[in-house]
Parts: structure tokens; C-alpha cells; sequence
């Protein structure tokens, strides 16, 4: 129907619809994937395809090298869009490891405290979260020698083994091995994540995040 008119004959604008804070996070778990760095590989891949084209200046091979390093650190090996570098990551991880510990914010007679406060802490370290995640899936592979733990060990080396250890390499071929991996490493993530776990393991992860975000305090608080 149309809106009740004003005083001067025009209709009253609708209230503004202010999204919550769950579409908030849903919004921010969209982002972190668009903006990774391996979908910005895929999608702005100029510098990497110049670092792998035959004959191309090693420069090239040099900053693509440097980029991925600056990104991809053990402590963020997902590569989201934030953290974007190691040391915001270690920042990240210390706001993450150093909020306070309540177990719950108080009932209120209005309002699902609760909730909100759930949903405001897996918006703010909802990469913390998917990195925990990682760190679980990865210690499930390593128990029977899963390609999620050989895809992250050859990430790890491709990108910090020091170039005199390993001269007769050509750059190239390492940059090709460092994003190659890292595909891996996400596709083998993802893999072990939805398809190989057991129900209940995925409930205990889902948990595990759930539970911490309802028993720190928020930012906010």
C-alpha cells in the first residue's frame, strides 16, 4: 500500500532498514573470501602471469615472490582479506587471545544480548575463527598424512626457503609452486572441512566458535 501523506501532500519516506548484525558478518565472511589472496591472484593475475611467462624480467618474479610472503605468514595461511599481512595478523591474534573472559553477558528483560554479542564476535574475529578451523582440519590430516598437510608444508616452503638454500631453482618455478599451493591449500581446506569431516566434528567446531564468541566480552562492552 502507499504511505500515509505529509502536511505538504507527499508521502512519509520509508524508515531506514539498518542491516543486522548477522548480515553484517555474513557480509564480512563474503568479503574475506572475494578479497583473499588467492581470488586476487585469480582475478588481477597480470603480475603473476608476467612472473610465469617465459623470459620474463626476474623483478617481476621478485615482487610477486615478496607479495605473496607479506600475505601469506604460517600464522595467516589462508591469505583472507584481513588480516592482510603477518603483522596485522599477530596484532589480530593478540586482541583475539587477550579479550576478556565473562561467560555471558547478563539477561535483559529487552533484547537478545546473547545473540548480539555472538554476532558482534564473529564479526570481529571471524578470521581467527577460520584459521582455527584450519589448524583443526590440518591436525586431522597430519594424523594419516593428508594432502591438506603436504599442500601447507610445500606453501610454507616454496615461500621461506631462503633462495641461496635452493639456487639452482628458478624463480619462476617457485613463485609457480607458491600459488599453486596455496590453491591447494584451500581446495584440500575446504575438502576436508565439509566433506570429510564426521557430523559431530563439524558440531564441535561450529561450537568451539560459538561458545568463545558468547563468553568474551566484545570490543564494545
Amino acid at each position: 500500500g502507499r504511505g500515509r501523506a505529509g502536511a505538504g501532500g507527499e508521502a512519509d519516506p520509508s524508515p531506514e532498514v539498518r542491516p543486522t548484525r548477522g548480515a553484517a558478518a555474513a557480509e564480512l565472511l563474503r568479503s574475506q573470501v572475494v578479497d583473499s589472496c588467492l581470488l586476487c591472484l585469480l582475478r588481477e593475475g597480470t603480475g603473476l602471469r608476467d612472473a610465469l611467462a617465459p623470459g620474463g624480467p626476474e623483478t617481476v618474479c621478485t615482487s610477486v615472490l615478496s607479495g605473496l610472503q607479506l600475505r601469506l605468514a604460517w600464522h595467516n595461511s589462508l591469505g583472507l582479506a584481513s588480516p592482510r599481512t603477518g603483522e596485522e595478523a599477530v596484532q589480530a591474534w593478540r586482541t583475539f587471545w587477550k579479550r576478556q573472559v565473562d561467560w555471558g553477558p547478563r539477561r535483559a528483560r529487552r533484547g537478545t544480548p546473547g545473540v548480539d554479542r555472538v554476532a558482534k564476535n564473529l564479526h570481529d574475529f571471524l578470521s581467527q575463527y577460520m584459521h582455527v578451523a584450519f589448524g583443526l582440519m590440518l591436525v586431522r590430516a597430519l594424523g594419516r598424512w593428508g594432502i591438506l598437510a603436504w599442500s601447507f608444508s610445500l606453501q610454507l616452503c616454496s615461500l621461506f626457503v631462503p633462495l641461496t638454500m635452493l639456487p639452482s631453482i628458478p624463480l619462476r618455478v617457485r613463485v609457480a609452486c607458491a600459488a599453486w599451493a596455496h590453491a591447494l591449500v584451500w581446495l584440500t581446506f575446504l575438502y576436508e572441512l565439509l566433506w570429510l569431516t564426521y557430523f559431530f566434528e563439524k558440531l564441535f567446531i561450529a561450537c568451539l566458535a560459538l561458545g568463545h564468541a558468547y563468553s568474551v566480552r566484545p570490543s564494545e562492552d
